[in-house]
Order: structure tokens, then sequence, then C-alpha cells
């Protein structure tokens, strides 16, 4: 059986130092992530493998991440939609919870470099199902995996604007996940 959904990070060789004219989150991930050809993250999305880099298209989607994860804490038997933006892929992904579990539709636009797999990614079976602990979860380890390589490098609440949210989301979804 393929793999519907997941998120594996691998540890980032060389982080680069803060520069102190970094405000927000993004700017900071740009800038200690070293860009290159090598990928930083996985994600799979219904059987297909989907490289992305922490300088370029996690730094893009990271406010995304946080408004994704806002909403379905806020509203959690209300439809979500996430607009993922970066400079490698585009796409829309409704979420619908139904009881433990969301599905998740969605409509992949663009594809920079792996093209020939838009065909794949919205098959008519674009819908897929997860347990919604499990989705959250992946979402979580990567924030945390973003904190601590932030802090690590320097950078805090007092540094970046908009640091606080990733805090905030540990706070919101702590008690679900002890």
């Amino acid at each position: 059986m393929k793999e519907l959904f997941s998120i594996k990070s691998f540890p980032a060789k060389g982080l680069h130092k803060r520069d102190v004219e970094d405000s927000t989150v993004s700017e900071a991930l740009q800038t200690i992530y070293p860009k290159n050809k090598s990928s930083n993250l996985c994600m799979i999305w219904n059987g297909v493998a989907l490289d992305l880099e922490m300088h370029d298209e996690v730094a893009d989607i990271y406010w995304d991440i946080i408004k994704m994860l806002y909403d379905m804490y806020e509203q959690p038997l209300s439809s979500t939609r996430v607009h993922w933006g970066s400079s490698v892929f585009m796409a829309e992904w409704i979420i619908k919870p139904y009881n433990d579990t969301l599905y998740i539709s969605a409509y992949w636009t663009a594809l920079k470099h792996k093209k020939h797999l838009l065909p794949e990614l919205n098959t008519p079976n674009d819908t897929i199902h997860i347990k919604r602990e499990v989705f959250i979860a992946y979402w979580l380890q990567l924030l945390r995996k973003i904190h601590i390589d932030l802090k690590q490098q320097g950078y805090n609440e007092s540094n970046l604007e908009d640091f606080y949210h990733i805090d905030t989301i540990f706070k919101y979804y702590h008690s679900h996940f002890k």
C-alpha cells in the first residue's frame, strides 16, 4: 500500500549564522539553511515524493503552514483551504474534517523541475484521508525542527516578529499530543 501523506526532514549540514537584518521567520530560514541542490525535506503526497528545500520552498510556505494549523485549531469542524505557493510548487488543498479523519483534496497547478508528475498528483483519486492527529503531528515535527534550528542560530521572539507563532501553535496542540 502506498504512503498517502508524510513529511520527512533531514538534518541540514552547515547552518549559516544569524543575519541581524532578518525580521521574519521566512527571512531567517533563507539565511540559515544552505541553498543547494540536495533536499532537506521530502513530502509524500498520494504516493508521490516531492523534494523541498528549507531555504526556498519551506521559507515560502512557512506562513501557509502556520495559518493552516491556526485554522484547523480554531475551527476544528470547518473546512480549511490552503493555497500553497512557492518557487517550486503551487497547489490548493481543501481539508475537510470528519470525526478524527481529514479528507484532503488537492489541486496541483505547478511543479517546477517535475512537471511530468502533475498528472500523477492530479488523478481522479486526488483526495487522501489521514488521521487528524497524524497529519498535524507531521507539521508540528517540521515546526519543531525550524524552531530548534532558528534558536541554535540566535533567533528568538525578540528579533523575529513572527517567531511567537511557533510557540503559540505548540501551546494550542500540546494537549492533543502529550
